[in-house]
């Protein structure tokens, strides 16, 4: 159940954006000892009268929460500063144009900033808020997991790890740290990191943001609900991250013999061993990216409702 609302009462905000507040100081004085830029790129008042949940909000709560909404944006300035500034250092561009072209970036800045606050202060005053962070985290790895190949995100560099250690691990052929074994086993790294880690990373976040979600009074039942169902194949998706980490582990240690020159029959076939005994994995996957496939179409259904 969703907390109950305290009374709507009349609210301020009243802040000034100092859109240099994340810049560090040397930028910042950089920027502002340019000529005109301190007269033209002044703090940005925002004011607004609105209603709000006086169980949750209190004027001063309202003004820190929407500055701290706007963290990111300024960051994001303040990596366009630095990046002015290293032009106008290396002389890649005369003063007036730096000095131009950041004052059109501030122009363009103040006009975004102000409408991404407008719509986070609608979001959070009509209750949407709650379930927007809910909706994105979950949302997001859905969405996400539907677009990994996973054919083949294990089997593959599993096979071109095999394919080194079993002649190893035989004395049939290969030797003890070749540029070729690196290479091969390097190369079976790569695979895994394009899609099995960005598979376990997905399923990792989706677990986490269900947990949260379950937890959160604030959030709508049927988010709830769906958080709830998530967890209950808990188990299985747990089993998976667990042998994708050992997967990569096993992966990891075969590479750093090889590098080292140490890779001989018997630590071969003990690696060999090791990557072998996870072929299971290859079930997990399907396993998950069925039950990904049941959840999202759900997961769209209450998505579509909470908008």
């Amino acid at each position: 159940m969703a907390a109950a609302a305290g009374e709507k009462k009349d609210m301020k905000i009243d802040i000034k954006i100092d859109v240099f507040s994340e810049c560090q100081k040397k930028d910042k004085d950089w920027a502002l000892g340019l000529k005109g830029v301190s007269g033209k790129c002044k703090p940005i008042p925002y004011k607004d009268k609105v209603e709000a949940d006086s169980k949750k909000w209190t004027d001063a709560k309202l003004n820190k929460a929407a500055l701290d909404a706007i963290n990111m944006g300024l960051k994001q300035f303040s990596q366009r500063i630095v990046q002015f500034k290293e032009e106008f250092d290396k002389k890649k561009k005369e003063e007036k144009v730096v000095i131009k072209e950041l004052c059109t970036e501030y122009d363009r800045f103040s006009k975004e900033i102000v409408e991404a606050l407008a719509v986070w202060i609608e979001e959070q005053l009509s209750g949407k808020a709650d379930n927007a962070k809910s909706l994105k985290d979950c949302g997001g790895a859905i969405e996400k997991l539907g677009k990994i190949d996973f054919k083949g995100a294990f089997s593959k560099p599993r096979e071109r790890v095999v394919n080194v250690l079993k002649p190893l691990a035989a004395d049939t052929g290969g030797d003890k740290g070749t540029d070729k074994a690196v290479e091969e086993l390097e190369g079976a790294k790569s695979e895994l990191l394009e899609t099995g880690d960005q598979a376990t990373f997905v399923i990792d976040t989706l677990i986490k943001a269900a947990r949260k979600t379950k937890s959160d009074k604030n959030v709508d039942p049927e988010l709830v609900a769906f958080a709830q169902k998530v967890l209950k194949n808990e188990k299985i998706f747990d089993a998976f991250l667990k042998g994708a980490d050992e997967f990569g582990d096993a992966l990891d240690d075969a590479l750093a013999a090889a590098k080292s020159g140490k890779l001989d029959k018997k630590e071969a076939a003990k690696h060999l061993k090791s990557v072998e005994s996870l072929k299971s994995l290859d079930a997990d996957v399907k396993t998950v990216l069925d039950l990904a496939n049941k959840l999202e179409p759900e997961f769209n259904k209450i998505k579509g409702k909470l908008k």
